[in-house]
This record gives structure tokens, C-alpha cells and sequence, in this order.
């Protein structure tokens, strides 16, 4: 009623107005004591009641037995209007304009994943409904009409559906008040086109239905290609090396592809362990990990390469690059080379001389190193046989020994000297010494006197 701001101002009969009752309640679960405006009833539920009033609109879900000020809407403004719009509540305020809020009993919303999509790749729906109201809902169904040019994927659908000639079908039973259920299923779309049209709609025996449309682009299918992540990568000797192959983009089937190791500058069984096989991309995955294993050893070897290769790529291409080199660095240090001595020394009837030259560690490549005199105060083809040559050291040596002709001219002289240079190292470094002297020592000599004597006649 329009009554004042007294109690009492909604009356309900069921006997065609023969007998009147108070719905207004009392206390905190009742109306105001203010003039109320406007009343409707839920179409779909009779004991959901509600009431414009001088300060905003209450609710009632028990005929009127309890009232409440709902949290959204407009409030503490005089609402003179209330009217249905389908399962739209209207709400016309006194100078403050219109509200409107969807009071569905049943929402249901359709979703496609991904969208756009790629011709002729899976595509999944998703559909969700939701009971909205406090009482369940009872016989709840799911359909959901497939565009034509799509192929229902079998086995693709949970929440116990069925399909039949283009159609899927849920039998949810019942659905409590608040109370949400999600579904979905998959389709393979077309390998050309531009858009799919899916709906789905909602049932139960309370009723409303409701229905919901989506619609996705299709785009042109992108070529998978598998590489390898790195073209270059390094690894420490003795250590495991994790080599990425990349798939530029998930696939919905699965991928795979072949992949082998292959000698470089190093040995497999003595630098590594040899490794091949094939590696296979489940629908989703883009990354898979090839593991090699490098060996240890005590041999400087400087940086090593082995060489990696994909092929036979299926359900893609091979893309850029199909091969690729691991480098091993070496936990070796390079070794010096140098004399054994900074000062040698023969005699001149010992000749030659033995001049050793000597590597700090074991290396497994070959090393060379010059080796070359030059005078002192000796005199290279009177006291000595210049040299200039490469001193080898094969894989695994240590020390060279090289003879220096020494001349033995039978003179009497004080020592003499040469000197000598390591120069140029390939595979090793210049250690300490890089120059020594070799002296020349005259033999030991022994003299004869002889004594002029005097005979007298």
C-alpha cells in the first residue's frame, strides 16, 4: 500500500480477498516501515516476491515470511516501478533512472578454445550452466548442435555425453541451487574455411531454457618444423650436455623425429659417449632434450667438436638448423714446452750433445716446436753443426731428444758456448726455459816434456 511510514503495508489473500494477511514481517527479516510502491511475483517461482519501496527494493523467497535489501541495485532511492522484461527485472526510481538486472534461474555460457583457429586442427568447446536459484533443478540436459563442417572427436567428450548425427548430448540429473556444471568435447574443424558456428542449449523440468551461440574464425594452418634450439653450444668435459630440439609451435598430434651423434675433432668412446634415437612430441609439447655424455680424461685436448643431426621428422618438417655442433671444452690446461735445463754441456770428443726438451703435462693432439742455435763464442761449421728444425712430440710424449754435433778440431781452446731457442709452439705454450747454452768443454789433454840433455865428450 501507499500507507504511511507505519507496519503493515503488504497484504497477501488466497482466497480470492475474502481474507487478508500481513506479509511484512517484523524485526530485521522485515519491510521498513515506509510506503511501498510497487510488487511482482517470479514468473518461474511464485514464492519469490519483490517490493519497490521509499528505500530501495527487497526480496523475499519464502512468500513473504522474510524480507531482504538485496546488495546490488539501487538503494536508499524510491523505486515506483517494478516490471518483467523475459527474466529481466525493471526497476523505474524516482528521479534516478532505470535499473535492470537478469534474474535467470539457469545461465549457460559457450566457450571455443582456441579461437581463432587453425583449419583442420582440434577445436574445444566448453559449455557451462549454472542453477542460479536457491532450489535445484531436476531432469537438467546439455545439447549442442555441431557446425556441419566439423567432426566430432571421439572419446573427446567428459560428463558422460553421447553424439549422435551432429549433436551432443548431457544428462545431468539435478542440479542444486548455486550449484555449476562444465562440460566440454572437441571437434576437428575443416581444412579451409572462415567460420564455425556452434549452440548449445540448457533443459530441465522447472524450465526456463536457455541458449547460448559462439562463433570461431578459422585461420590457415601454420607448417611445424623441428630444429634444434642452438646451432653452436659448449659443454665441459666430463659433464652431460642438455641439447634443446624446439617445435615452432604445439601440434595436436603427436611429433616426432630422428636424431644421431657424429664424430667431429673428437672421439666417440674416448671423448664421449656415441648417442642416437628418436624423440617423440606429445600433442602440446615443443621442447624435447637430447642428453650426451663427455668423458673425462687427464689428456689436454683443447676444444673438441661432435657434430648433431636430426631426421625423419614426422608430422612436421625438418626446419633450420637440422644440425648442429657441440664444442667440449677441455678441464686440461695447456701444457708448456721447454728445456730441461737452461745450460747443457760436452766435451769435444763426446759429441754430439743431447739436447732434451720437454712437455709440462700430456696432451692428445700433436705439438711441435722450433728449435734453433746461433753462435756464442763458438763458431757454427768450426765448433758446431748449426740447427734449425721442428721438434714433434706425438700424442702422449713428453720429451724429445735432439743431437747437437759438436766438432772436435783437436786445438787447444778455452770453453765455448752456443746458444739455443725454442720458438713457435703449436698445441702448447712457451714455458721457462725457452733459451739455453750449451759449452763446449776441449777433451782432456796430456803433454810430454822433453829435456834437452847434455853428453860430454
Amino acid at each position: 500500500t501507499f500507507g504511511g511510514f507505519s507496519a503493515g503495508n503488504i497484504w497477501r489473500t488466497a482466497d480470492a480477498g475474502a481474507t487478508w494477511n500481513d506479509i511484512s514481517g517484523s524485526g530485521a527479516a522485515g519491510l521498513p516501515q515506509v510506503p511501498l510502491r510497487s510488487i511482482v511475483i517470479d514468473p518461474d517461482y511464485s514464492p519469490y516476491l519483490y517490493v519497490g519501496s521509499e528505500v530501495g527494493i527487497f526480496t523475499s523467497e519464502d512468500s513473504g515470511a522474510t524480507w531482504s535489501l538485496p546488495h546490488e541495485g539501487p538503494a536508499n532511492v524510491s523505486v515506483d516501478e517494478l516490471f518483467w522484461m523475459d527474466s529481466n527485472l525493471i526497476a523505474a526510481t524516482h528521479g534516478r533512472g532505470l535499473f535492470q538486472t537478469d534474474l535467470s534461474k539457469v545461465s549457460l555460457s559457450l566457450n571455443a578454445s582456441p579461437s581463432p583457429v587453425e583449419a583442420g586442427f582440434p577445436l574445444t568447446y566448453t559449455v557451462e550452466v549454472e542453477n542460479r536459484a536457491k532450489l535445484p533443478l531436476t531432469d537438467v540436459t546439455l545439447s549442442d548442435e555441431l557446425d556441419p563442417n566439423t567432426t566430432f572427436i571421439e572419446g573427446s567428450a567428459d560428463c558422460s555425453a553421447t553424439e549422435s548425427g551432429g549433436i551432443v548430448t548431457w544428462s545431468l540429473g539435478t542440479l542444486d541451487g548455486a550449484q555449476a556444471q562444465t562440460c566440454s568435447f572437441q571437434v576437428l574443424t575443416p581444412s579451409s574455411g572462415t567460420i564455425l558456428a556452434n549452440s548449445a542449449c540448457v533443459s530441465s523440468a522447472e524450465g526456463p531454457n536457455a541458449c547460448a551461440v559462439v562463433e570461431t574464425p578459422i585461420e590457415t594452418a601454420q607448417p611445424r618444423s623441428l630444429q634444434f634450439a642452438l646451432a653452436e653450444s659448449t659443454v665441459n668435459e666430463g659433464e652431460i650436455a642438455a641439447i634443446e630440439v624446439t617445435l615452432n609451435k604445439a601440434h595436436w598430434q603427436p611429433v616426432q623425429v630422428d636424431y644421431n651423434s657424429a664424430d667431429g675433432t673428437a672421439i666417440s668412446d674416448e671423448d664421449y659417449t656415441p648417442t642416437a634415437g628418436t624423440l617423440l612430441f606429445a600433442p602440446g609439447e615443443i621442447v624435447k632434450t637430447i642428453s650426451l655424455i663427455t668423458l673425462d680424461d687427464a689428456l689436454y685436448e683443447g676444444q673438441e667438436t661432435i657434430d648433431l643431426a636430426l631426421s625423419a621428422a614426422g608430422n612436421a618438417d625438418l626446419g633450420e638448423p637440422s644440425t648442429a655442433v657441440l664444442t667440449i671444452s677441455d678441464d686440461e690446461t695447456m701444457p708448456t714446452v721447454q728445456f730441461t735445463t737452461a745450460n747443457f754441456s760436452v766435451t769435444e770428443d763426446e759429441s754430439p750433445a743431447e739436447i732434451e726438451v720437454y712437455l709440462s703435462g700430456l696432451a692428445a693432439q700433436t705439438i711441435t716446436v722450433t728449435l734453433a742455435s746461433s753462435d756464442g763464442t763458438a763458431v757454427s761449421g768450426l765448433d758446431y753443426t748449426a740447427v734449425s728444425t721442428t721438434l714433434t712430440f706425438a700424442s702422449g710424449e713428453l720429451i724429445k731428444t735432439f743431437p747437437l754435433s759438436v766438432v772436435d778440431d783437436g786445438l787447444e781452446e778455452e770453453p765455448e758456448t752456443i746458444n739455443l731457442a725454442l720458438s713457435d709452439p703449436s698445441g702448447a705454450q712457451p714455458g721457462v726455459p725457452v733459451s739455453a747454452v750449451v759449452t763446449i768443454h776441449d777433451p782432456q789433454t796430456t803433454y810430454t816434456a822433453f829435456v834437452p840433455l847434455a853428453v860430454k865428450q
